[in-house]
């Protein structure tokens, strides 16, 4: 993900990161990280603010 994004491997890494405790992602140990049903958006979005 990093090379595809131009990115910095810990960029990409915290970015997944701030995803699972957001309940986006969950990541499986040998298999990966997949994106979960979402029924609520999370608390940021909700507050009508966005992530900088």
């Amino acid at each position: 993900m990093a090379a595809k994004y131009g990115v910095a491997r810990n960029t990409a890494r915290a970015a997944i990161a701030l995803l699972r405790d957001a309940s986006c992602v969950r990541t499986q140990p040998c298999k990966g990280t997949f994106v979960t049903k979402i029924t609520d958006p999370p608390p940021h979005a909700r507050a009508g603010g966005a992530i900088r």
